[in-house]
């Protein structure tokens, strides 16, 4: 399978997965803006997945560009990120309609850590494919040296892990440790941006 063709497909699931977490916003019960003020938190979670989306889509996109040819272990790791981004729409709806509520806010912080690991998996799969590649091209340098000791990723999967625990008493604390974790992840992986073009 080619590389064009995996990523059209994620495109078009995350361009849905965008589309039904904004669905999840409610109207607001009144035509003031006394009303809307009340959907703040439930706005403040469809922006946070939005942007969670948004990152990995462009993360997704210098990964997947670093290689020729998509393998079989390649597509199967796409569908179980993409899965778990699928679920995000979902924790948010869920998060929004209970206005952050501890156990809601947890759960949330669960679905992204398991985004966070189905996409390390997915960026193992991009580097074991990506080294054969190079093998075959008698290259020096491959994704594995560029992608060094992948230190965001581990800090982020520190701040999920914490977040989901510490949401049980503190959602708006957890809420702050999902925000950095998007702060951290903002600019698109510079590591790879160079071999995605």
């Amino acid at each position: 399978m080619t590389t064009d063709r995996l990523e059209a497909f994620s495109d078009g699931c995350i361009a849905i997965f965008i589309t039904i977490t904004l669905l999840t916003l409610q109207l607001p019960a009144g035509d003031t803006y006394a009303a809307l003020l009340v959907q703040a938190p439930a706005f403040f979670c469809y922006a946070l997945s939005f942007i969670v989306i948004g990152i990995y889509w462009g993360n997704h996109h210098h990964l997947i560009h670093t290689i020729e040819q998509v393998s079989a272990k390649i597509m199967w790791a796409n569908l179980a990120w993409l899965f778990a981004l699928s679920m995000v729409s979902f924790a948010t709806g869920w998060m929004a309609f209970h206005m952050l509520a501890p156990q809601t806010v947890s759960f949330y912080g669960v679905i992204l850590l398991a985004c966070n690991r189905t996409y390390v998996y997915l960026e193992h799969c991009v580097v074991e494919r990506e080294r054969e590649e190079v093998k075959q091209r008698g290259a020096m340098c491959s994704l594995d040296d560029k992608l060094g000791e992948r230190i965001k990723e581990r800090v982020a999967m520190c701040l999920y892990v914490c977040g989901a625990v510490v949401a049980l008493w503190l959602p708006w604390v957890a809420m702050l440790f999902y925000f950095t974790i998007n702060v951290i992840w903002f600019v698109p992986d510079r590591r790879i941006g160079s071999t995605a073009e």
